[in-house]
């Protein structure tokens, strides 16, 4: 049980990670617009 909350919180941050970079990919392609 402790492993899945482990698994989850891992998940949640690299799904994070993923959102802050997407932001920053759609601001750079807005800043050269």
């Amino acid at each position: 049980f402790q492993i899945k909350i482990l698994r989850s919180i891992k998940y949640q941050k690299q799904k994070s990670v993923m959102n802050v970079i997407s932001d920053f990919i759609a601001q750079e392609k807005e800043l050269s617009n």
